[in-house]
C-alpha cells in the first residue's frame, strides 16, 4: 500500500526533471542558433568588405595605367570632349551617420538669427550699463531716484545771483548737497550754488528751526509740534508729532530722528521712514535727552541722555539699530556737558566742552582732550570727521586749528593769529572766517589761500575753494 502512494510522486518527478532537460535543450538550442548567426553576419561582412577593397585596387590601378599611357601619348591639338561613364560594379552607397552634438557658436547663431543676434546682444548690453547706471546712482544719491530727478529739474532759479540780500530775521544757514538754505522767523529760502533762489516758502511756525541732509530739509517748531520736510521742488510732507519737539535730525537717505516731551516719559525719541511713517520709537523715564544723531542711511540713531548721578551732571551716549529696535552701546560721561554729535557709519563721534570723544559700535573709545583750551567753534558735520579751533591761554587771537579723522587720528593743525568766528569743511578744505578774511586749509593744516572780506560775517559755508559767507543784511561768495 505505501508503494502504491509513492508511485504518484515518483512519477511527478520524473515527469519535473524530463520538463527542466526539455527546457534546457531548447535554451541551449535557440543560443547556438543565435551564436551561428551572428557568425554568418561576421562572415558576410568580411566578404563584403573584401569584394569592396579589391574593386578599389582595381579601380586605383586603373586609373594609374590611364594617366601612365596619357603621358607616354603625344598632345592631341584639341581635346574632345568627354562622355563620363560609370563604372560597370559600382560600390554601394554608404549610409551617412549621423553628426555629432555640438554647441552652438556665435558663428552659428548669426547664421540663425543673421542680423537679429547683433541686436539683442546690442540691447542687452544697453540694458546692463542702465542697470549699473541706477546702481551706481543710487549709491551716490542715498535718495530714492525719482526724487533725485525731481529735484535735479526742480527750477533755474531767480535773480542774478551773489551777492544776495537777505532780510534782518535770519536765523541760520545751512548746505543742502551743493544749495545753501536759510532759515528767517518766517520762510524757508533755497539758493543755488550760483545764489539763484530756488524757492521761499512760508512754514509758520513760532520758534523755527532746521536741520539739513545731502537732498532734504527738515523744519521743525522748537516747542511745538509741526515738522515740514523739504526739499528743491515741493514740501514733501508735513507731520505733527506726538509732543512738543526739542530737536531733531535728518539722515542722507531722508530718514529723520525727532525728540519730543510727552506723556509720562522725559523724553520720547522718534525715528521715521522717508516716507514720514514712524519706524522705532525709544521712552526714557529718568534722562534727558538733549541731542540726536541718525547714521546716513538712516539705520542707526545716538542720542544725548542728561541726568545727575552723586550730585553731578553725567551724558550717556547710546546707540540703538533701529531696524532690530536694539540698544547697541551705552558710554558715559562725567564733569562735561554735551556740544554735538554726529554718527559717520557706525562710529559715534561726540564733542564736549572739554574732548572729542569716538566711540565704535563695539564699544572701542578714543579720546582727544582740549587739555585746558576752550572750544571756540568746530564743524562735526563732515563724514571725514571733525574740524575743532581751539582757543588758548584765553586770548582771542590765538587759536589752534585741528583736524581729526573719526577715529581722532591727527590729520593736520595750524596756528591761527586772527579771530575765529566760524569754521567749515567739506572734501579736501577747510574755510576759516575771521572778522576781516576768509582763510582756505587743506587737511593737512596748510594754509592754501585767503581773501578779504568785503562785509561783515556770521555764519560758513565751505564749497571746497571758495566759501558762502552770511552778514548781517547779505549773503556774499568769496573766492580767491
Amino acid at each position: 500500500m505505501a508503494n502504491e502512494n509513492k508511485r504518484p510522486d515518483a512519477r511527478r518527478a520524473a515527469m519535473e526533471r524530463t520538463k527542466v532537460r526539455v527546457i534546457a535543450a531548447g535554451r541551449d538550442q535557440k543560443n547556438n542558433k543565435k551564436e551561428q548567426d551572428r557568425l554568418a553576419r561576421q562572415e558576410q561582412k568580411m566578404a563584403e568588405k573584401m569584394e569592396r577593397d579589391a574593386r578599389r585596387q582595381a579601380q586605383k590601378e586603373q586609373r594609374q595605367a590611364a594617366a601612365k599611357a596619357a603621358a607616354k601619348a603625344p598632345a592631341a591639338p584639341a581635346r574632345a570632349p568627354q562622355t563620363r561613364h560609370a563604372p560597370a560594379d559600382p560600390a554601394p552607397a554608404k549610409k551617412p551617420k549621423a553628426a555629432p552634438r555640438r554647441r552652438l557658436t556665435r558663428e552659428d547663431l548669426q547664421v540663425i538669427f543673421g542680423g537679429r543676434g547683433r541686436k539683442i546682444a546690442r540691447w542687452v548690453g544697453v540694458a546692463a550699463l542702465v542697470v549699473a547706471a541706477l546702481f551706481i546712482i543710487n549709491a551716490l544719491v542715498p535718495i530714492s531716484i525719482p526724487e533725485y530727478v525731481e529735484t535735479v529739474f526742480a527750477g533755474a532759479g531767480t535773480g542774478d545771483g551773489y551777492p544776495v540780500a537777505v532780510s534782518a530775521g535770519v536765523r541760520t544757514m545751512l548746505p543742502v548737497g551743493s544749495d545753501v538754505a536759510l532759515l528767517g522767523d518766517s520762510s524757508l529760502q533755497l539758493y543755488r550754488s550760483d545764489g539763484r533762489l530756488l524757492f521761499d516758502r512760508q512754514h509758520g511756525f513760532a520758534n523755527p528751526a532746521m536741520c539739513s541732509c545731502s537732498a532734504r530739509v527738515l523744519v521743525y517748531d522748537r516747542g511745538g509740534r509741526g515738522l515740514r520736510m523739504e526739499n528743491r521742488a515741493r514740501t514733501l510732507f508735513s507731520l505733527e508729532a506726538s509732543g512738543a519737539v526739542t530737536t531733531a535730525d535728518v539722515a542722507d537717505n531722508g530718514s529723520f530722528a525727532v525728540v519730543t516731551r510727552a506723556g509720562d516719559y522725559v523724553s520720547d525719541v522718534t525715528v521715521y521712514t522717508p516716507a514720514g511713517q514712524q519706524r522705532y520709537v525709544w521712552h526714557s523715564s529718568s534722562r534727558q535727552i538733549t541731542a540726536v544723531s541718525l547714521s546716513g542711511n538712516g539705520r542707526y540713531a545716538a542720542v544725548f541722555a542728561l541726568h545727575v548721578e552723586g550730585g553731578q551732571a553725567v551724558t550717556d551716549l547710546l546707540l540703538f539699530d533701529t531696524r532690530r529696535g536694539t540698544t547697541l552701546l551705552e558710554e558715559s560721561y562725567g564733569g562735561c556737558l554735551p556740544v554735538s554729535l554726529d554718527v559717520k557709519g557706525t562710529t559715534c563721534v561726540a564733542l564736549f566742552t572739554d574732548r572729542l570723544s569716538s566711540v565704535t559700535k563695539a564699544g572701542e573709545r578714543q579720546d582727544y582732550m582740549f587739555e585746558g583750551n576752550t572750544l571756540a567753534c568746530f564743524d562735526n558735520r563732515s563724514a571725514d570727521g571733525a574740524v575743532l579751533v581751539l582757543e588758548r591761554y584765553q586770548n582771542a587771537r590765538d587759536h589752534q586749528l585741528v583736524v581729526l579723522d573719526r577715529n581722532l587720528n591727527l590729520m593736520g593743525q595750524a596756528d591761527v593769529t586772527v579771530p575765529v568766528i566760524a569754521v567749515a569743511a567739506r572734501g579736501g578744505w577747510i574755510s576759516l572766517l575771521s572778522d576781516e578774511t576768509v582763510q582756505f586749509y587743506n587737511r593737512n593744516g596748510v594754509l592754501r589761500q585767503e581773501a578779504a572780506l568785503a562785509n561783515d560775517g556770521r555764519a560758513l559755508v565751505c564749497k571746497g575753494n571758495r566759501a558762502i559767507v552770511l552778514g548781517s543784511d547779505v549773503m556774499t561768495e568769496i573766492t580767491p
